[in-house]
């Protein structure tokens, strides 16, 4: 069992999650899955978590993960609980990385979100013109465009999908 919640760390307000999230508010995790367990198909856990992290949760909102507990430990031998204990604390403490100035981009995988947070150091006009993707485009194009400070990236995101129109 997972325990944690998802913060709007956003100044507003914003209807999402199928519901209305006021600033600073949380919605728990398991509310989360119960919300969405049709459309992602699978188990409670951390792969739950990557989903969510990468398809419905918006620049301005944060995982916050609590705790994660093995329900069927006892079936399982010391070295197989060694081995996934390590692999959810890794794959846990992936999900709270930002995008580093050293990392190299590689525009046909990245995620709308991670578009939307480019600074002008990363030299988005470079990276963006190589995104072939009109919709994942117009999805970091509606993360950013109300965000201050956004407004030169919000500029080269609408001229790159024009040029891809």
């Amino acid at each position: 069992m997972i325990e944690g919640y998802v913060i709007n760390n956003g100044g507003r307000s914003k209807y999402i999650f199928k519901q209305h999230v006021q600033s600073g508010a949380k919605v728990s995790l398991d509310v989360m899955y119960e919300k969405y367990k049709n459309k992602y198909q699978g188990e409670f856990d951390v792969g739950f978590l990557e989903w969510l992290e990468k398809n419905k949760v918006p620049v301005n909102f944060d995982i916050v993960v609590k705790s994660i507990d093995e329900v069927e430990t006892s079936e399982l031998s010391p070295a197989v609980k060694e081995e996934e204990v390590m692999a959810v604390e890794e794959i846990t403490s992936e999900l709270e990385l930002d995008i580093h100035p050293d990392r190299k981009f590689n525009p046909s995988k990245m995620t709308p979100k991670e578009i939307s947070e480019l600074k002008i150091k990363d030299s988005p006009k470079n990276i963006i013109s190589r995104v072939m993707s009109v919709h994942k485009l117009r999805r970091a194009y509606t993360l950013c465009k109300d965000r201050p400070g956004k407004g030169t990236l919000v500029k080269i995101i609408r001229q790159r999908i024009t040029e891809l129109k």
